[in-house]
């Protein structure tokens, strides 16, 4: 196993691929023979921080984009840009007593970089209010139900991981409800707003299959 000089000290050659693009790039650079490697060490570094495999090219500006995806996001779904159903009567202000918007299915894209996140959604709960099911990039992450005994403020949180660096689907259903068993299909929901946090201090492993 070779030992390269890396700063003040030594530093592991194999472990090159966990480093951040920039600090990468002047390892690249501490010899003629690491610099003629500097692409495929992009697309190993690519493949391991990122969870995407690179069959050709691959250079350490792309892995420096990869490298500043964001890691947390808020969205406050008052606000127009972030609204996109796609079943259901278009997103608007509900006020208390209102039961005219249903919407069933709704979307919202992001760019996002790999790993563990915290979910927490604002809202609403009361007598009426469904299940909302969470599906990211067409994959099921959690549930969360909004019934609740009388009208108040609620927020709910899931934990769920990302699996690769870039734009991702977040997708939300709702399609029942624990409410009022006569009247099952009022399955509806109030949010306000959709935060998303890296969890600090995870690091997880994928294979490829």
């Amino acid at each position: 196993m070779a030992l390269a000089v890396f700063g003040r000290g030594l530093f592991l050659e194999p472990l090159a691929e966990l480093l951040p693009a920039v600090d990468l790039a002047r390892f690249s650079s501490a010899s003629t023979r690491f610099y003629a490697q500097a692409a495929a060490r992009a697309r190993a570094g690519i493949r391991a921080q990122h969870g995407l495999m690179i069959l050709d090219g691959g250079t350490m500006a792309e892995m420096h984009t990869m490298d500043c995806m964001p890691e947390t996001l808020n969205f406050d779904l008052r606000e127009e840009r972030w609204r996109r159903v796609l079943s259901g009567n278009p997103l608007c202000t509900t006020y208390v007593g209102s039961y005219k918007n249903k919407v069933t299915l709704a979307q919202m894209d992001f760019n996002l970089r790999r790993g563990a996140y915290l979910m927490t959604l604002e809202g609403w709960g009361n007598l009426a209010h469904g299940i909302l099911d969470l599906f990211l990039d067409g994959r099921r992450i959690g549930s969360v139900d909004w019934f609740d005994d009388y009208t108040r403020e609620r927020s709910r949180s899931i934990d769920f991981d990302v699996r690769w660096t870039g734009v991702h689907q977040l997708v939300g259903r709702c399609s029942q409800s624990n409410a009022d068993e006569d009247r099952l299909t009022r399955h509806w929901i109030c949010l306000s707003g959709v935060h998303l946090r890296g969890i600090a201090g995870t690091w997880r492993l994928y294979s490829w299959i």
